[in-house]
């Protein structure tokens, strides 16, 4: 299974084996040797990278995540594959800084719900459209945090692949 990590205007790809215990993953394509071990049953993690001892406390957000890891804090988003390739079909680009950002739909079907209205201010990640594709509900998250510039579907109306769902205005966050 592959994720993609954000932080600091820096992107990686992390690759983890499919099945078993996780002892090598790979960063970019490189290998590299992992342990993660919980300590205590609180939120902090020690992690052992190549031979070299972290300790992080991951804290959960509508944003992605807060990692507190050797004395720094950094904003951290996490996506998975199928998420990944709905951004791309959507064409969202990985310039958080961008002004505008249009959301576009990922494959033919029908618009089941709008999480956002023109005027609502949204974060980076939080569902703004569901559409309804071979009867499955696939929910396509803000790439930005910002407001909410124009809508331009409804509910129960049918979108095909590459429409205009959506226009964020960027460069906001909000709490």
């Amino acid at each position: 299974m592959k994720f993609f990590v954000e932080t600091g205007g820096r992107r990686w790809e992390i690759e983890f084996p499919a099945a078993g215990e996780v002892k090598q993953v790979k960063v970019d394509g490189r290998p590299v040797e992992v342990d993660f071990r919980r300590i205590s049953g609180g939120t902090d993690t020690s992690i052992i990278i190549n031979n070299r001892s972290f300790t992080q406390e991951v804290v959960r957000s509508s944003r992605g995540c807060r990692v507190q890891l050797q004395g720094f804090d950094l904003d951290v988003s996490v996506t998975d594959e199928r998420s990944e390739a709905i951004r791309r079909m959507v064409g969202v680009s990985h310039d958080r800084s961008a002004d505008f950002q249009e959301l576009r739909a990922p494959m033919p079907g029908l618009v089941v719900k709008l999480g956002a209205v023109e005027g609502d201010k949204i974060n980076l990640g939080q569902g703004v459209v569901v559409v309804e594709a071979m009867k499955m509900e696939n929910e396509i998250p803000s790439p930005i945090s910002g407001i909410v510039d124009k809508v331009t579907v409804q509910p129960g109306q049918a979108v095909e692949k590459g429409e205009l769902l959506m226009v964020i205005k960027g460069g906001m966050t909000f709490q």
